[in-house]
Parts: structure tokens; C-alpha cells; sequence
């Protein structure tokens, strides 16, 4: 009996023993589990917090913000799913660190896109589609950017299919926008691939859909209208691009958006319009209306300025001089007050030598009058300035002439020592305004007397040389100096391997322009050796099913076909041709020249 009881004493403290020791390890457990709840917490409010403060502005995120994102690793997401699939989203939105890093974007587009498929992340049903479609689009834009335009527009296609069922069960502004924005980037691509009628079709269908949301200032809400007029002043088809920008006005007319500063735009879009067509009286009436709307809504005279130079321009087209006289008192006082005198002499030289001859003289009196007691330091910034505006006009005449007088006035005054950088400049420009104009001779003379005045500054950035290499050696590779392009080549590629490396776009596009120049040289070894090399790059950096790679393979096969290998020279086309019908449906006329040759048809 006595053995029982010692038994149900012992029984009993152990029971007792154990139940303690149960309770501590169940408190532990719970402040385990409740330390990583709160975390969990923590973390998600925070993200949370940063994804609503940012989604919608297009800012860069705080140094602390960021951050705090970078604490958060990837392998974190297989823990708090919940919470932390949205640092994906946030950096997916355009406004992160990874704004200029394309890879490291796509790869967050396509984790969040994942995310949202397998509904890792839970948010209730409209917020879920929002999101869906918002990544979509955001993919979408990634391929664009690589280039990959069917893929591209594929995800334009999955957006709009979920977001044609959200408008319909959630008809609410945001949902409208978003889809208005898909369709109109979905057009966008359509014209990158000739497909007009379809990228029109998309344009007016993102219109009708997103201007029911029209208030003064919101111009995304009439973007896509504004799609259609780019599209057919793209075409030049100005009489077509003059119809619709009439149709936008009308729009903003009927929503009691007359007298605002977006309506003046349209009109100064308008007076361009007509410029292009050389009706001039029209463009003047438009810049007139635009320039009484920029008064009423006291549009500050900078944001105004290009508007009131382009009348005055038509003012002299047509030889008004008192509506000449009116603008040029405009502009006179504006830069007057901003101190800036070369801008109105460029503005008032550009206008002057557009009236009839009959008119200009006593204004060309007054320009040269005032010109001459200016110092050569500003003569030469109004030369300057005027070589630009005439040469993005597209004026080769005029930008040849403003040039001349630039390097006259430099070598004429004491700044000939020091101004090694202008007078590069007014070279460079000069080298391409005689390229543009089919002097070839000329524009390699100034091309090298550029380079040889760049080479005197010492802080000339990198990228100015390439530029200037790269024209010089077109030349001479249109000259047929092929000799010469392959040691310029030598140069250009040698500056762009230190600055920018060789896995950069700039080294493999103008590594490819010198194989060119290579096979032309009759190097056909030597070019076949570089492009192996050259192979070796490009499928890293661009993979092999891409465009560049094909170009590649049809420079090696016509180098091959050229050295006599045509075996090689076939099976290197082939795979070029390949690729092209898999890229743009579509082989390229050189390919298919070099196949012809081989006796492919």
C-alpha cells in the first residue's frame, strides 16, 4: 500500500514537473512566434506604407527609403510573403533604383507578375486586378525597351483582356486610365510595326474611353488624341494632322477650356502644322490665338518663347513688318530683363534674314549695327546658337554659313588660343551640315580639323569623340577611303573599350560597323577573326535569337562568302535569315542579296 502511494507521490510531481516545463516552452515559443509576428508586422506596414507613398509619383525614392528596401533580401519572401512581395511592386513602378538598370527592372516585373498569378499576394478582388494589370503593362514596357516588340505588345494584349473585365464590373476613373494608357501604348507599338490602321483604331478607342474624365490640366486624359495628331505630323501628313489638332481644340473648346494654358499649346501646335504645310497666314492666325491665351492665363514669357519667335519668323514669311516690329519689342524687353542678349540677336538675326529683301535692310542696318560693337565672345555664342537652330531645322545652307562666320570671328579676335572647344564645335557641325549636303571632301577636312581642336581639351567628354569618329568614318567608308575607316574604327573602338567597355551597346554596334569596313578593306581574315571574337560578347550580352546576333552572322557570312569559303558563308546566312523571320517576320534586303549570290533564292 505504502509502495502505491510513494508511486502516486512520485507519478504526481512529475506530472506537476512536467506541465512547468510545458508552460515554459509554450511561453518561449509564443515569444518566438510573437517576435517574428511583429516583424512580419512591422515590416509589412512599412512596405505597405512606401508602396502607396511612392506607386503614383514619378520621383526617385528617399536614400533612407531605399535603404530599407535593400535590407530586404529576396530569400525574405519565401517567409512573409505577404508583406514583402511588395517591395517587388514598388520597385516595379519606375520610381526605384532600378529606373536605369533594365535587367534588374525586368527581373522585379516578372517576380511581382509571378506574385500576383499565384496570389502570393492577397488583396481583395478589384485592387488584385488593378495591380495584375498594372505589372502587365509594366512588362510590357520592359520588352519594348529590349526591343522585343511582339512580346511586348503580347502583354499589352493580357492587361487589356483583364482590364476590359474590370471596367466592366468596377467602373471606376483608375481602372479607365489605366486602360486608356494600355491602349495607347499598344498603338504606340503598332506604328513601330507599320500596323496604322490597328495603332489608329487603338489611339481613338484609348480617347473615347479616357476623356469622360477631362478637368482642366489633365492632359493623359486627351494623350491618346494627341497620339493621332503625332502620328500623321510623324507621316508628314500635315492637312491630316491639322484636322485633328482642330478636333482637340474643339474638345477642350466644349469643356470650357478655351482660355487655358493647355489650349495654347494646341494652338501653337497648330501654327507649326500649317508651317510645315507653308500656309502662313493660317500658322500666324493659330500663333496669334495661342500667344492671346498665353497673355489671359499670364503664362510666364519663358514657357511662351518659342511660340512668339515662330510668329515673328511668319511675320517676315509673308513681309508684315508692323506685326515684325510688335514681336520683335516683345522679345526685346523679355531678354533684356533676363540679361540674355545673345538669344535675341539669334532670334532677331534668324527672323531678319526671312524677310523679302525689299523689307529687310533696315532691319539687317540695325542687326549689323548693333551686332559689330558686341565682344567676339558673344558673337561667337549668337553664331553658335544660330548653326544649332539652322542645323535641327534641317537648313544645311544656313548652318554652313553661321559656322563660317563662327570660325572667322574665333580666328580673327584673340580667343583663336582658347576657344579650342567652340571651334571644334562650329567644325563638327560644319563636317555634318556638308554631309547632309553630299560634300563629302569638305566634310572630312572639317571633320579631322575637329577632332584636332577636341584634342586640345583636355575634359572633352569621350562620348563627343565617338560621335565625331563615327561620322568620320561613315565618310570614308561612303568615299570609299576604306583604309582609313578601318584605322578610324581602330580609334573609336579604343575610346568606347576605356569609357563605356566592350559588353557596351555603343562598342558592339560600332564593332560591327568595322567589320564592315574590314570586309571592304579586303581584309576578309582579319574581319572573320574580329567578328569570332566579336561573337563571343554578343551572345552574352544578347542572347542568341536576337537581332544583333543576326546581323552579326550576316556580317561573317559575307565576309566568308567574300574569302571563298561559301560553305560557311551559306551556313552563317541561313542562321541570320532564321532569326530574322523569328525577330521581324521579315528577311533583310542584304541577307537576302548575299543568299542570291550564293545561288539561294
Amino acid at each position: 500500500m505504502s509502495l502505491l502511494r510513494e508511486n502516486a507521490r512520485l507519478f504526481f510531481v512529475y506530472s506537476h514537473r512536467m506541465a512547468r516545463w510545458n508552460q515554459y516552452l509554450l511561453l518561449l515559443l509564443l515569444a518566438i512566434w510573437g517576435g517574428e509576428m511583429y516583424a512580419q508586422k512591422s515590416v509589412g506596414e512599412k512596405v505597405s506604407a512606401l508602396y502607396g507613398k511612392y506607386r503614383n509619383k514619378d520621383v526617385r525614392i528617399g536614400r533612407e527609403d531605399c535603404a530599407f528596401l535593400q535590407r530586404i533580401a529576396e530569400g525574405e519572401v519565401g517567409r512573409w510573403p505577404d508583406t514583402v512581395a511588395y517591395q517587388y511592386h514598388y520597385l516595379l513602378y519606375g520610381v526605384a533604383v532600378e529606373r536605369d538598370d533594365m535587367q534588374k527592372r525586368f527581373h522585379h516585373a516578372e517576380k511581382a507578375l509571378g506574385m500576383l498569378e499565384t496570389k502570393l499576394i492577397k488583396t481583395y478582388a478589384f485592387k488584385y486586378d488593378v495591380d495584375y494589370v498594372d505589372v502587365c503593362c509594366k512588362m510590357g514596357k520592359c520588352y519594348e525597351e529590349r526591343g522585343e516588340m511582339d512580346k511586348a505588345i503580347l502583354q499589352y494584349e493580357r492587361a487589356l483582356v483583364r482590364r476590359e473585365w474590370l471596367l466592366e464590373s468596377e467602373p471606376h476613373h483608375n481602372a479607365r486610365r489605366v486602360k486608356s494608357g494600355c491602349l495607347a501604348s499598344l498603338g504606340s507599338l503598332y506604328v513601330k510595326k507599320g500596323h496604322n490602321r490597328e495603332a489608329l483604331s487603338c489611339f481613338e478607342e484609348a480617347f473615347a474611353i479616357s476623356n469622360v474624365d477631362y478637368k482642366p490640366g489633365a492632359t493623359d486624359t486627351y494623350y491618346p488624341l494627341r497620339l493621332i495628331c503625332q502620328f500623321y505630323m510623324d507621316g508628314k501628313d500635315y492637312e491630316k494632322a491639322a484636322i485633328q489638332i482642330k478636333r482637340l481644340i474643339r474638345f477642350l473648346d466644349e469643356h470650357k477650356a478655351h482660355v487655358t494654358k493647355d489650349c495654347a499649346e494646341e494652338y501653337f501646335r497648330l501654327g507649326c502644322t500649317y508651317d510645315n504645310m507653308r500656309d502662313y497666314k493660317s500658322a500666324i492666325a493659330s500663333y496669334k490665338e495661342a500667344v492671346s491665351i498665353y497673355r489671359q492665363t499670364k503664362t510666364a514669357m519663358k514657357e511662351a518663347e518659342e511660340c512668339y519667335s515662330n510668329l515673328w519668323c511668319a511675320y517676315a514669311r509673308v513681309g508684315n513688318t508692323e506685326g515684325f516690329k510688335e514681336i520683335k519689342s516683345a522679345l526685346q524687353k523679355h531678354f533684356t530683363a533676363k540679361k540674355q542678349k545673345e538669344e535675341y540677336f539669334r532670334h532677331f538675326w534668324a527672323a531678319t534674314t526671312l524677310l523679302p529683301s525689299d523689307k529687310a535692310k533696315p532691319f539687317m542696318d540695325e542687326l549689323e549695327k548693333n551686332f559689330a560693337t558686341l565682344d567676339a565672345s558673344l558673337q561667337m555664342e549668337i553664331m553658335k546658337l544660330l548653326s544649332k537652330y539652322y542645323f535641327e531645322q534641317n537648313n544645311a545652307e544656313k548652318c554652313l554659313t553661321y559656322c563660317t562666320k563662327g570660325i572667322d570671328i574665333i580666328k580673327k579676335s584673340k580667343l583663336k588660343g582658347t576657344a579650342h572647344e567652340t571651334l571644334g564645335y562650329f567644325y563638327e557641325t560644319r563636317a555634318y551640315a556638308n554631309k547632309a549636303s553630299g560634300k563629302r571632301g569638305p566634310a572630312i577636312d572639317d571633320a579631322q580639323n575637329a577632332l584636332g581642336q577636341y584634342n586640345k581639351c583636355k575634359d572633352k567628354a569621350a562620348s563627343d569623340r565617338v560621335t565625331l569618329l563615327s561620322c568620320l568614318q561613315e565618310l570614308y567608308i561612303e568615299n570609299g577611303d576604306y583604309g582609313k575607316a578601318v584605322v578610324t574604327g581602330n580609334s573609336l573602338l579604343s575610346i568606347i573599350r576605356a569609357a563605356y567597355g566592350e559588353k557596351s551597346r555603343g562598342y558592339i554596334y560600332h564593332a560591327l560597323v568595322e567589320s564592315v569596313a574590314m570586309t571592304h578593306n579586303k581584309e576578309y581574315n582579319r574581319a572573320i577573326e574580329f567578328l569570332k571574337g566579336l561573337k563571343v560578347t554578343v551572345l552574352e550580352v544578347d542572347g542568341s535569337r536576337s537581332a544583333v546576333y543576326a546581323t552579326l552572322l550576316r556580317n561573317m557570312g559575307r565576309a566568308y562568302m567574300l574569302n571563298g569559303d561559301k560553305e560557311r558563308a551559306a551556313a552563317h546566312l541561313q542562321e541570320a535569315m532564321s532569326i530574322q523571320l523569328e525577330k521581324e517576320g521579315a528577311v533583310d534586303s542584304m541577307t537576302n542579296q548575299y543568299l542570291k549570290e550564293l545561288g539561294y533564292e
